[in-house]
């Protein structure tokens, strides 16, 4: 397997910008008072949601195959111990030093729109430092806290070797049992129990049958995954699907999972080139965590300009707001998140050679 699928770096993009594009438009309507900006912020209110649906279904989609290369570990005499603690180490130095260094940036802004960015909130609820709570003080955080729990669940999993794949299956399938029992009491309401973390498990099932040739109408696959999102959105009411409930699983989360699927089949049989898209893929962690922080600086310096429904002022807005996004987002990857991952990999390697010697 490639070490990194095209299709699903075109994804993460497309996800990361779904939700940027979003959040850009809903600030600039909120805050500089403009008519068309609010127009535009209404028509691509519930294509950011979805953006965080194609995240979460990718998630699964990537630890089914990472699963692959786990059985592929053992083999070589690893232990499973070690390959469920080299999983969560690996994830660990993915997510938690950018989101400590974003939290950190948010704390040092005004009020942010959706946010509690007070310190003492933050210190009344030491849990969302580790994201095992939902973070008030990171507006886009809360998706993260899934992410921890679903990783946690992951590595328990692993634990079962080369047949970690079966057991992955089967939790796939008791996770809509213990979605259930959560809803009517029986289980805690942990976001490892929320009906969102039913797209994780149909991620899996995508992961699964990625190298099955079950249909060869992967542009057809994607077109109907698009309507059907769309649809359900114009004709069940978009609010009640964006609701932690089944119906955004079933109105967004199914679509999530064909769009994925259909990409993935697309890449097995076209060659996909490492486009604008997937290098956007590459970019996706850090734009999504940098960009709230980003919206929110040249509304400040904008501040003594903004009469409220200024065209002009609303357009340098948006067009600040873009270059600082993607300015802090390639800062960060570069000198962040691929540092981190290089080091990290340099240091496991290490461990790997002194261990055989």
């Amino acid at each position: 397997m490639q070490k990194k699928l095209v299709s699903l770096q075109v994804a993460r993009g497309l996800a990361a910008m779904m939700v940027f594009v979003m959040h850009l438009f809903n600030m600039a309507a909120a805050t500089t008072a403009s008519a068309w900006a609010a127009k535009i912020a209404q028509a691509l209110h519930y294509v950011g949601h979805i953006g965080v649906d194609i995240f979460f279904v990718l998630s699964g989609v990537v630890m089914c195959l990472v699963l692959s290369r786990a059985v592929a570990y053992e083999q070589t005499g690893r232990g499973r111990i070690a390959v469920a603690a080299d999983f969560l180490a690996r994830r660990a130095v993915r997510i938690y030093p950018l989101y400590w260094i974003t939290l950190i940036a948010c704390l040092l802004l005004p009020p942010i729109p959706g946010a509690d960015n007070a310190l003492g909130t933050l210190l009344h609820h030491p849990a969302s430092f580790f994201l095992f709570s939902k973070p008030a003080a990171h507006p886009v955080a809360w998706t993260l806290v899934y992410e921890v729990q679903f990783y946690c669940a992951a590595a328990l999993l692993l634990l079962f070797g080369h047949f970690a794949k079966k057991a992955f299956l089967i939790w796939s399938v008791l996770q809509i049992f213990l979605v259930v029992w959560s809803c009517v009491g029986l289980l805690p309401r942990w976001p490892i129990f929320d009906p969102l973390s039913l797209e994780f498990s149909l991620g899996v099932f995508v992961g699964l049958v990625s190298k099955v040739n079950f249909y060869r109408m992967e542009c057809v696959g994607i077109a109907v995954a698009i309507g059907a999102a769309c649809s359900a959105s114009l004709w069940w009411g978009g609010d009640a699907i964006a609701a932690h409930s089944y119906l955004r699983v079933i109105f967004w989360g199914l679509p999530a999972a064909v769009f994925i699927a259909s990409l993935m089949a697309y890449e097995r049989t076209h060659a996909l080139q490492y486009s604008f898209m997937a290098r956007l893929g590459d970019l996706s962690y850090s734009l999504y965590m940098w960009h709230p922080i980003a919206l929110l600086v040249p509304l400040v310096l904008l501040q003594p300009w903004n009469k409220g429904g200024s065209i002009k002022i609303t357009l340098i807005y948006c067009m600040l707001s873009i270059a600082l996004t993607f300015i802090l987002s390639i800062i960060s990857y570069r000198y962040i998140e691929k540092p981190l991952n290089g080091l990290f990999k340099l240091v496991r390697d290490r461990k790997r050679i002194s261990s055989h010697l």
